[in-house]
């Protein structure tokens, strides 16, 4: 199936949300200003999606092939193991608003410039996941994401993109060298069925992550992830 691109999104921030983030009350003498400045940035940003269904072609302990490509992980052999179609995706809050941040000199502006870059991004994320559940209904999802986990290296990033055609034609993400993404506040993964909650964090040991969404659990590897897991 084709990919399917989101360069057209619209929404409005929930704004008491990111006031907190940015540690800003009404009475604050700053409000103004961080209101003007996020009227800027709408005015120049430009998130975008792109998608692609994927089907699962074979699989075993340590990998999966999905549309003739091979993506190489424990964790996803084992998430996928009763899976049939993923959708593999990378979102952004898109280049517009990237070269927008880097005019901002002032140490303040550029946390405000941060913070709304991350807003903007997470809701071109859950616009996409909308998007899939009005015309693919999958049902429960969760998703992982390369270089997350050891189990799932960072070089995967370039399988990843393998799977489009030109990313950085369709909506301006490119990955350097060292695999990383730019502009900076994009995310890549890919999407899958869940019959049970499944967070990347659950595997994570570090520490005081500002993203963590579900708790450290040590023992979750051994009881499923492993070689010996029954």
């Amino acid at each position: 199936m084709d990919e399917i691109v989101l360069d057209n999104i619209s929404f409005n921030l929930d704004i008491s949300s990111l006031r907190k983030k940015v540690r800003l009350t009404e009475d604050n003498s700053r409000y103004n200003s961080f209101t003007a400045f996020l009227n800027e940035a709408y005015s120049v940003s430009r998130p975008k999606v792109i998608y692609k269904p994927l089907y699962i072609d074979d699989k075993d302990n340590e990998q999966v092939v999905m549309d003739g490509i091979v993506f190489k992980s424990r964790i996803i052999a084992v998430n996928l193991a009763e899976v049939h179609r993923v959708f593999a995706f990378v979102a952004t809050c898109g280049t517009e608003l990237e070269e927008w941040s880097k005019q901002k000199e002032k140490m303040l502006e550029e946390f405000w410039a941060d913070t709304i870059m991350q807003s903007f991004l997470f809701e071109a994320i859950d616009i996409m996941n909308k998007n899939i559940a009005d015309h693919f209904n999958p049902g429960k999802t969760a998703f992982m994401a390369p270089g997350s986990l050891k189990e799932w290296p960072i070089e995967e990033q370039q399988t990843l993109f393998s799977v489009f055609h030109d990313v950085q034609k369709s909506i301006g993400v490119k990955i350097n060298p060292e695999y990383i993404m730019s502009p900076r506040h994009s995310v890549s993964g890919i999407i899958f069925p869940a019959r049970v909650d499944y967070e990347n964090c659950q595997l994570c040991p570090r520490e005081r992550c500002p993203g963590r969404r579900a708790p450290y659990d040590k023992e979750l590897y051994s009881k499923r992830y492993s070689m010996t897991a029954s």
